[in-house]
């Protein structure tokens, strides 16, 4: 996640605010338009993504929680 928002901040000029905002809609997206399968399969192709669904906006990261239940989570 932090990866995502340094590579948005610095190669689209966007600001810390304007960068977490762009991620918020990106999941809206995701969460509005991608079947829970779709979704997983998505998840799954992400190394670590379990790690920051706490983190994901939008209703996203409550899916992949639920989904991915400890599948690459740092405790």
């Amino acid at each position: 996640m932090d990866e995502l928002l340094r590579q948005l901040k610095e190669k689209a000029g966007l600001s810390d605010e304007q960068a977490q905002k762009a991620i918020g809609v990106f999941s809206n997206f995701l969460s509005n338009n991608l079947s829970d399968d779709q979704i997983q399969s998505f998840a799954q192709q992400v190394p670590g993504l379990g790690q920051y669904a706490d983190k994901i906006p939008g209703g996203l990261g409550e899916k992949l929680s639920g989904m991915l239940s400890g599948f690459g989570k740092k405790d």
